[in-house]
């Protein structure tokens, strides 16, 4: 490379604009996602295991007999710990537990609330999460995406106009922050009685732009 055409590409990249861009769309879920399961304790990790295999597949039953299809219902957490207390600095065997969460995943948003209540009644004992999301995100990231670009389109006119500098009609580049986020539903809300309200989620997309300005 010559030192002609290594000046003149450091120059370019000296003489930029860079901004960023966030868009946010708020869509209706329609789907649920429940992580459920149930955890026991035994002296003996054999009585631990069967008890907790046995209330797994009340549950995983209770959940098919309600129309929730096999392949929508798997193991998310399997795990067995040695428990303890400590008393007077001492540290005292409990027993073994055995944990075992399962993901379900609810096609009809609607029916949440019921999945909770049915695991609870064929004896689980854990509702680690419940979680909203949409099928298909593409259409919905594309729109977050347009107002992230123009976001940042404004701020780069913005800063060229106070700097009173001439703003390419395109940016030179354009980087794309990771893949469609699906940001924390709002205004959800469950509880024993469970009438759970879905509300909204955002997905978000986040832009920056890379502006070469003419010297």
């Amino acid at each position: 490379m010559t030192e002609e055409r290594k000046g003149h590409e450091e120059c370019q990249c000296d003489h930029t604009i860079t901004v960023m861009g966030t868009g946010t769309i708020d869509v209706t879920p329609d789907r649920g996602i429940a992580v459920l399961g149930v955890e026991t304790l035994s002296a003996s990790i054999t009585e631990a295991q069967q008890e907790n295999a046995s209330t797994t597949t009340n549950i995983v039953a209770s959940l098919r007999g309600m129309g929730i299809p096999p392949h929508n219902i798997g193991t998310a957490v399997y795990k067995i710990e040695e428990e303890y207390k400590y008393e007077d600095n001492k540290k005292i065997f409990l027993g073994y537990k055995v944990t075992h969460l399962l993901k379900v995943v609810i096609d009809d948003v609607a029916l949440t609330g019921r999945v909770v209540d049915t695991a609870v009644s064929a004896g689980a004992t854990t509702i680690s999460s419940i979680t909203f999301d949409v099928r298909n995100k593409e259409p919905y990231y594309e729109k977050a995406q347009r107002l992230a670009i123009r976001q940042a389109k404004a701020k780069a006119e913005n800063i060229s106009e106070a700097l009173g500098l001439s703003l390419p009609s395109s940016p030179h580049k354009v980087i794309e922050a990771g893949v469609p986020e699906t940001i924390t539903p709002r205004n959800i809300a469950y509880s024993s009685a469970t009438p759970i309200q879905p509300g909204q989620i955002a997905i978000t997309a986040d832009i920056t732009l890379i502006y070469l300005l003419n010297k």
